[in-house]
Protein backbone atom coordinates (compact mmCIF):
# COMPACT_ATOMS: atom_id res chain seq x y z
CA UNK A 1 0.00 0.00 0.00
CA UNK A 2 1.21 3.59 -0.61
CA UNK A 3 1.66 5.99 2.15
CA UNK A 4 -0.79 9.15 2.30
CA UNK A 5 0.73 12.09 0.69
CA UNK A 6 2.21 14.13 3.28
CA UNK A 7 -0.58 16.75 5.60
CA UNK A 8 0.81 20.31 3.97
CA UNK A 9 1.06 23.02 6.74
CA UNK A 10 1.23 27.12 5.21
CA UNK A 11 1.11 29.99 7.34
CA UNK A 12 -0.80 32.99 5.77
CA UNK A 13 -3.50 35.78 6.47
CA UNK A 14 -6.49 34.07 6.38
CA UNK A 15 -10.07 35.56 6.77
CA UNK A 16 -9.92 35.79 10.60
CA UNK A 17 -6.59 36.68 10.99
CA UNK A 18 -3.37 34.96 11.54
CA UNK A 19 -4.02 31.41 10.04
CA UNK A 20 -1.64 27.93 10.13
CA UNK A 21 -3.77 26.15 7.38
CA UNK A 22 -3.51 21.82 7.89
CA UNK A 23 -4.20 20.87 4.24
CA UNK A 24 -5.21 17.27 4.71
CA UNK A 25 -4.65 15.46 0.72
CA UNK A 26 -6.28 12.08 1.60
CA UNK A 27 -9.35 11.31 4.48
CA UNK A 28 -6.35 8.74 5.71
CA UNK A 29 -4.25 12.25 6.42
CA UNK A 30 -7.17 13.50 8.10
CA UNK A 31 -7.29 9.69 10.62
CA UNK A 32 -3.77 10.09 10.58
CA UNK A 33 -3.59 13.77 12.26
CA UNK A 34 -6.85 12.88 14.10
CA UNK A 35 -4.67 9.75 15.82
CA UNK A 36 -2.51 12.06 16.40
CA UNK A 37 -4.61 14.51 18.50
CA UNK A 38 -5.99 11.30 20.31
CA UNK A 39 -2.56 10.33 20.89
CA UNK A 40 -1.66 13.90 22.52
CA UNK A 41 -4.86 13.10 24.89
CA UNK A 42 -3.29 10.30 26.37
CA UNK A 43 0.49 11.38 27.11
CA UNK A 44 1.56 13.44 30.28
CA UNK A 45 2.40 16.73 31.21
CA UNK A 46 5.24 18.37 29.16
CA UNK A 47 4.83 15.88 26.03
CA UNK A 48 5.95 17.95 23.24
CA UNK A 49 6.05 17.39 19.53
CA UNK A 50 7.42 19.64 16.65
CA UNK A 51 5.45 18.85 13.44
CA UNK A 52 8.09 20.66 11.47
CA UNK A 53 10.28 17.71 10.39
CA UNK A 54 7.73 15.03 11.33
CA UNK A 55 7.02 12.18 8.63
CA UNK A 56 4.02 12.77 7.35
CA UNK A 57 4.01 16.43 7.23
CA UNK A 58 5.05 18.53 5.21
CA UNK A 59 5.17 22.47 6.64
CA UNK A 60 6.03 25.48 4.50
CA UNK A 61 9.74 27.42 5.56
CA UNK A 62 7.75 30.28 6.73
CA UNK A 63 7.17 27.82 10.03
CA UNK A 64 10.09 27.40 11.90
CA UNK A 65 8.70 25.23 14.36
CA UNK A 66 5.38 24.27 15.24
CA UNK A 67 5.13 22.44 18.45
CA UNK A 68 1.77 20.81 19.70
CA UNK A 69 1.90 19.32 23.56
CA UNK A 70 0.27 18.68 26.64
CA UNK A 71 -0.15 21.15 29.39
CA UNK A 72 -0.91 20.02 32.86
CA UNK A 73 -4.43 21.66 34.31
CA UNK A 74 -7.58 23.25 32.43
CA UNK A 75 -8.07 26.95 31.33
CA UNK A 76 -8.68 26.68 27.59
CA UNK A 77 -6.39 25.39 24.41
CA UNK A 78 -3.90 27.89 23.81
CA UNK A 79 -1.69 28.98 20.43
CA UNK A 80 0.58 31.21 21.15
CA UNK A 81 3.54 32.95 18.76
CA UNK A 82 7.14 33.19 19.71
CA UNK A 83 10.26 33.72 17.85
CA UNK A 84 11.26 30.21 17.33
CA UNK A 85 7.62 29.42 15.91
CA UNK A 86 3.98 28.47 17.13
CA UNK A 87 3.17 26.27 20.09
CA UNK A 88 -0.09 25.28 20.35
CA UNK A 89 -0.91 23.39 24.14
CA UNK A 90 -3.94 21.86 25.03
CA UNK A 91 -4.84 19.05 28.33
CA UNK A 92 -5.65 15.47 27.30
CA UNK A 93 -9.73 16.82 27.28
CA UNK A 94 -8.74 19.58 24.97
CA UNK A 95 -6.57 17.22 22.53
CA UNK A 96 -9.91 14.53 22.55
CA UNK A 97 -11.94 17.34 21.62
CA UNK A 98 -9.41 18.72 18.90
CA UNK A 99 -9.64 15.02 17.46
CA UNK A 100 -13.31 14.74 17.36
CA UNK A 101 -13.09 18.17 15.71
CA UNK A 102 -11.28 16.48 12.78
CA UNK A 103 -12.78 13.33 12.70
CA UNK A 104 -15.53 13.86 9.92
CA UNK A 105 -13.40 14.71 7.88
CA UNK A 106 -11.69 10.83 7.72
CA UNK A 107 -15.23 10.73 5.62
CA UNK A 108 -15.95 13.32 3.54
CA UNK A 109 -14.73 16.78 2.30
CA UNK A 110 -14.83 19.76 4.15
CA UNK A 111 -12.60 22.26 6.58
CA UNK A 112 -12.85 22.63 10.40
CA UNK A 113 -11.33 25.66 12.66
CA UNK A 114 -9.53 23.86 15.94
CA UNK A 115 -8.25 27.30 17.87
CA UNK A 116 -10.31 30.51 18.35
CA UNK A 117 -9.64 33.63 16.98
CA UNK A 118 -10.38 35.67 19.60
CA UNK A 119 -7.43 33.93 22.25
CA UNK A 120 -5.11 33.09 19.96
CA UNK A 121 -2.25 34.10 18.28
CA UNK A 122 -3.36 32.38 15.02
CA UNK A 123 -6.21 30.07 13.46
CA UNK A 124 -5.48 26.37 12.65
CA UNK A 125 -7.40 25.49 10.14
CA UNK A 126 -7.80 21.98 8.51
CA UNK A 127 -9.10 21.10 5.27
CA UNK A 128 -9.86 17.93 3.02
CA UNK A 129 -10.75 17.51 -0.52
CA UNK A 130 -11.26 21.56 -0.68
CA UNK A 131 -8.24 22.65 -2.29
Amino acid sequence: MMPSPPIEGDFGEGAFGPTILLRLPTHAAAAHLRELFGWLATQPSGTMLNLVGQPGFRIAASIWSFRIGVREGTGGQRLVSDPEGFTWLGDPEEWTTTALLVDPLTRQPGHQYLTDETLDDAIVEVSCGEY
